[in-house]
């Protein structure tokens, strides 16, 4: 346990109880200005039970320690410190000042209104929050489940600590109708953050500082997400939110749900991320390199966009992952299985070199409804083998950069299941599965475009 010690009324000492170190330190530091003020009398301290409001102080600066419970309303400018030691709750409104400092131990559930132009706010193991209407505020919590609302304009920092919860932005009951300023978080380990909707596109940074954070975006939440080295987990709303998340890779391995926005994998690899069901709303691109960890990209819907980037990675848009609809997959230069929508629609970008990557674009051509062509893009491979199946001659279409051979091995003249290879001059290699081993040439020429 950590204590902070801050001159009461009469100039008896009084003990805030924090749970960091760190945190009781800082706050510490900004705590002995003010009582350096109470010493020399420039500053009176009031000693509140919670019940009515603040009284209006004789001196011209004050401030004030909550010792029970209640709702103080306004303080008035001239109030300039906060602190809380009783258990409960507490509410009070902080003027506009240049700067006013706020402690509140543990269990004291301070919930404050920062009208200042710089707030600084500690908060120990409780259930608190804060509002920032104006200026800037320095927000430092422990453990517990604490809020942040920042008004349009205000900028807020926060210093989340180990296992803490923070739920920033619009939060439930104000109908997306609360504009919020910028806000940025730094994660500890284990800590939550949940982000609520705006009615703004300002999202909310946050940056890990420790392994097992939880971003969740709840509505129209938005947040742009720096790992660093840190795993994490981002889960988008599975009901229907309109919100996005902009996830920078690092050198971890993340787990991605109902993501919408843009999702980088950590170099780390193992990375699996799922889309959300919205048509066209995610880009998941992987992380892994050839030595790591392959990465699963799933599309939850249509329209969704797989980058296998550089490394190892499954690239799956099926309906068994509950896609509808096509989706468009980007193909690097390691090892790729690729699995298409089943009624076709898909897009398969190729590109590298020395690759060896497997699509199946899982087309079930007993399937009802409408089937869609596929199309393929070879962009400028220089070497490497792919394997395709289920191409539909005549629906499916093949795009290269470069001259081509189309080879045709007839049932007797080999053993193996591919029947149709398309070589191009520039060495890359497409063999096209024939799970029947019929014989029956699976692409010609006329499929094939020559572009550029």
């Amino acid at each position: 346990m950590a204590d902070v010690t801050v001159l009461g009324a009469g100039g008896a000492t009084v003990t805030i109880s924090l749970t960091s170190a760190q945190n009781a330190a800082a706050a510490q530091s900004a705590v002995n200005v003010m009582n350096a003020m109470t010493k020399t009398g420039l500053m009176e301290m009031q000693l509140h039970t919670g019940a009515g409001s603040l009284p209006a102080p004789q001196n011209f600066l004050a401030g004030a320690i909550f010792e029970g419970t209640g709702s103080s309303g306004g303080s008035g400018d001239q109030y300039v410190f906060f602190g809380a030691t009783g258990k409960g709750q507490n509410i009070v409104g902080g003027g506009a000042n240049f700067r006013t400092v706020v402690v509140a131990g543990n269990d004291s559930d301070l919930v404050y209104a920062n009208s200042s132009r710089d707030g600084l706010v500690w908060l120990g193991k409780n259930n608190g929050g804060v509002a920032n209407y104006e200026g800037k505020v320095t927000m430092f919590t422990e453990g517990g489940v604490n809020w942040l609302s920042t008004e349009a304009g205000a900028t807020s920092h926060v210093t989340l600590g180990v296992g803490g919860t923070l739920q920033v932005g619009d939060l439930e009951g104000n109908d997306g109708k609360f504009s919020m300023g910028a806000a940025t978080v730094n994660a500890a380990a284990d800590s939550t953050v949940l982000v609520y909707g705006q009615s703004t596109t300002v999202g909310t940074t946050i940056n890990l500082q420790g392994d097992g954070v939880l971003v969740a975006l709840e509505g129209a939440g938005s947040a742009l997400i720096n790992p660093g080295s840190h795993n994490s987990t981002v889960v988008g709303d599975p009901d229907g939110g309109t919100g996005a998340a902009t996830l920078f890779g690092g050198s971890g391995s993340h787990l991605v749900g109902y993501g919408q926005g843009l999702f980088i994998g950590g170099s780390a690899g193992g990375n699996q991320m799922f889309s959300s069901t919205v048509a066209g709303s995610a880009t998941l691109r992987a992380g892994s390199s050839a030595s790591s960890k392959a990465d699963l990209l799933a599309a939850g819907g249509k329209g969704q966009v797989l980058d296998a980037g550089a490394g190892n990675a499954t690239l799956i848009a099926t309906a068994d992952f509950g896609a509808t609809g096509g989706s468009t997959f980007i193909i690097g230069a390691a090892t790729v299985n690729a699995t298409g929508f089943d009624l076709g629609g898909n897009t398969f970008n190729v590109s590298g070199g020395n690759h060896t990557q497997t699509f199946i674009d899982g087309r079930d051509t007993t399937a009802e409804g409408t089937q869609l062509g596929n199309q393929y893009f070879d962009l400028g491979t220089t070497g490497g083998t792919v394997v395709v199946t289920d191409f539909i001659t005549g629906l499916d279409t093949f795009q290269v950069t470069q001259n081509f051979n189309i080879f045709f091995f007839a049932q007797s003249e080999t053993q193996e299941t591919e029947t149709t290879i398309l070589v191009l001059d520039g060495g890359a290699t497409y063999a096209f599965f024939d799970a029947t081993a019929d014989g029956v040439q699976d692409i010609f020429n006329t499929d094939v475009t020559k572009v550029g």
